[in-house]
């Protein structure tokens, strides 16, 4: 089946192709597999490109002019990293040329009771990503590995109160990832 361009379809099919980030945070992620990425999120006006942070110069160079994002992971796949590392590692991407940030909460500590190291986590990059002009801070919540309803919200309170723009559900790198009641 085909889509007439003209046709309603088409219009929608284009609507939902433009908020959609087109991804690559394979493990085996190699140099010469992002030019494929780049090209199909040029041809078809993805919102964004996600990428992992070694990739962000080219993308940005890439899609300069194109309306296309670029987007990177921080603190991932875990949410295990040291604060300063991550506020460094975010330093660099915005440098070069990030325009969106997808940062893992640090759910495990999180669930332990240390809300006082996600919300530093947050803080910090949040006031990184408000500096830098146009850009955007997108926070992976684990929810799959949140224990209750109860911990999503707490968790998606704490990120918007410190400046999160989006939320997201899940990094997909562990084993549980979202469910429709956590959505």
């Amino acid at each position: 089946m085909t889509i007439d361009e003209a046709s309603p379809d088409a219009a929608a099919a284009e609507r939902v192709i433009s908020l959609i980030d087109l991804t690559d945070l394979d493990d085996d992620h190699r140099a010469d597999g992002i030019e494929s990425l780049l090209a199909d999120a040029r041809r078809h006006g993805t919102a964004a490109v996600c990428v992992w942070p070694e990739f962000v110069e080219r993308s940005a160079r890439e899609l300069a002019g194109s309306g296309v994002r670029v987007a990177t992971v921080v603190n991932f796949p875990a949410g295990t990293d040291p604060v300063n590392d991550v506020v460094g590692e975010v330093v660099d991407v915005l440098g070069a040329g990030a325009d969106e940030i997808d940062l893992v909460l640090p759910w495990e500590r999180f669930v332990d009771g240390d809300v006082a190291h996600a919300r530093s986590m947050v803080d910090a990059v949040a006031g990184l990503v408000r500096d830098a002009p146009g850009a955007r801070l997108k926070v992976i919540l684990e929810t799959g590995d949140l224990p209750s309803p109860s911990a999503i919200e707490a968790a998606s309170r704490l990120a918007i109160e410190c400046g999160a723009d989006f939320l997201k559900t899940s990094t997909g790198k562990t084993g549980t990832g979202a469910s429709l009641d956590a959505v």
